[in-house]
């Protein structure tokens, strides 16, 4: 299927159809499809699993930080908190102390 590359390539669906339509002038695709194509596509890379649980699994294989919060039956999420691991850094950092005084600063 041409679609899948470029809906990988996370191009969007209207540069899609622009693009099958510069390569064949007679193509009768219309936006609709391309739309129904890439959701198709997306929805078979997540297999079986709801949006939840397809988040997660990225957020593991990309290595992000992230915390789930359910409440006690454990079927309904409430909060979702992810970060970057760069950005755990960032905050792990001690501040720096300024090197100027305000009278030196304002000469």
């Amino acid at each position: 299927m041409k679609i899948v590359d470029p809906t990988r390539s996370l191009v969007q669906p209207k540069h899609i159809l622009m693009n099958l339509k510069d390569k064949n002038q007679e193509s009768l695709t219309n936006i609709k499809q391309v739309y129904n194509a890439c959701h198709r596509f997306k929805k078979s890379e997540r297999d079986n699993k709801i949006e939840r649980q397809h988040l997660v699994t990225k957020l593991d294989k990309h290595k992000y930080v992230h915390f789930t919060g359910t409440y006690c039956e454990a079927t309904t999420v409430y909060n979702i908190f992810w970060a970057h691991p760069e950005s755990i850094n960032w905050i792990r950092t001690p501040p720096i102390k300024p090197t100027c005084t305000k009278l030196h600063c304002l000469r």
